[in-house]
């Protein structure tokens, strides 16, 4: 088995042109930094007899491949972005249709990332790997002062709607943070969602990315009249938490946006670069399985590969019955058998 990799270029990117005969260059100073993830997953090793632990080594290194893709297709069109409105609040005459063209052409490359990167390259810019990546979300009335407060109440969840399953969680007065997270979590858990608690203390909901439309449309809960309506299950507002880059807050109608977007582009573009680097170094990773494993298996290794294989044969019937036919078969020709045959 043999793959190849795309070595990535020496991390220059295409820079993007000049508006105009214009140039500049940005800097972060004074742009709020923006965390981001290390961008690098560890491999699965890939040791020459299996085959199991091939496949996932290349699933993984096609995963990075198509994050590097997408990141240097962000990092060029976030560079063409940046030198619009820098050069439009430096009284360069851009054409405004043309500004906003640009920015909404990230706006869709960023909504495309899922699907771009197979779902490996979360809203964090991690690299999780394939299908891996999830989206949080938050419940409109599904808080915790709202939960720990009032009498007791059974809510039933529909995640997919009506004509799916549906979940049933109790709540009683006096239930902490922790006990809630875990009576939510653990009823939704089978159906994809999972619950925790942010950083800041509020009830967060996750399910992988590429299913969080379908939950955003569907999502039902019947409560008991207490904290939600009892009768019908009713649809509820989902609210997606933001990724670490958010051009739909950017705007660029006027200076004064534009002022307040540009240091966002500027550390959404660094968190780009931070983010390429972590996953090259992933990609290097693999080039260098690929070199060691590409080394002749050692005398050790052949003579316990055999050793088990024919193991494996003496277990088989098939097996057994051939090694018991064959000793009266050798010594047959082909012109024999031919000859008995007509």
């Amino acid at each position: 088995m043999s793959l190849t990799l795309n070595r990535p270029d020496n991390g220059n990117l295409g820079a993007a042109q000049p508006l105009d005969g214009w140039s500049a260059t940005g800097t972060s100073r004074g742009a709020a930094a923006i965390p981001v993830g290390t961008g690098s997953i560890p491999l699965s090793p890939r040791p020459p007899e299996s085959h199991t632990a091939d496949s996932q080594f290349n699933s993984d290194v096609t995963c990075a491949q198509q994050a590097l893709g997408f990141l240097d297709a962000a990092a060029v069109n976030l560079q063409s972005l940046k030198v619009a409105v820098s050069a439009k609040l430096g009284g360069r005459n851009i054409d405004q249709g043309q500004l906003e063209a640009r920015l909404e052409q990230f706006t869709r490359q960023w909504a495309d990332r899922p699907a771009a990167t197979s779902a490996s390259l979360d809203g964090q810019l991690a690299l999780v790997g394939a299908g891996a990546a999830r989206q949080s979300f938050q419940v409109r009335g599904l808080d915790l002062p709202s939960l720990q407060s009032g009498g007791a109440e059974i809510l039933t969840f529909y995640p997919g709607g009506l004509s799916k399953t549906a979940v049933a969680v109790s709540l009683e007065p006096g239930l902490t943070a922790q006990a809630i997270t875990g009576r939510l979590d653990k009823a939704l858990a089978p159906e994809g969602i999972r619950v925790t608690l942010s950083a800041q203390g509020e009830l967060e909901l996750s399910v992988p990315e590429l299913a969080f439309a379908g939950i955003a449309d569907q999502l039902m809960i019947k409560g008991g009249g207490i904290r939600f309506p009892g009768g019908q299950p009713n649809r509820v507002r989902v609210e997606a938490v933001g990724g670490v880059i958010d051009p739909e807050s950017w705007q660029v109608d006027d200076p004064v946006s534009m002022r307040q977007t540009l240091p966002q582009i500027i550390a959404a573009l660094d968190c780009v670069q931070r983010a390429r680097s972590a996953v090259r170094q992933t990609i290097d990773q693999a080039g260098q399985q690929i070199e060691v494993s590409s080394v002749p298996a050692s005398k050790e290794w052949a003579e316990t590969f055999a050793r088990g294989f024919q193991s494996m044969l003496r277990q088989s019937p098939a097996y057994r019955m051939f090694s018991a036919v064959a000793p009266a078969l050798s010594g047959i020709s082909r012109q024999r058998v031919t000859a008995l045959l007509s």
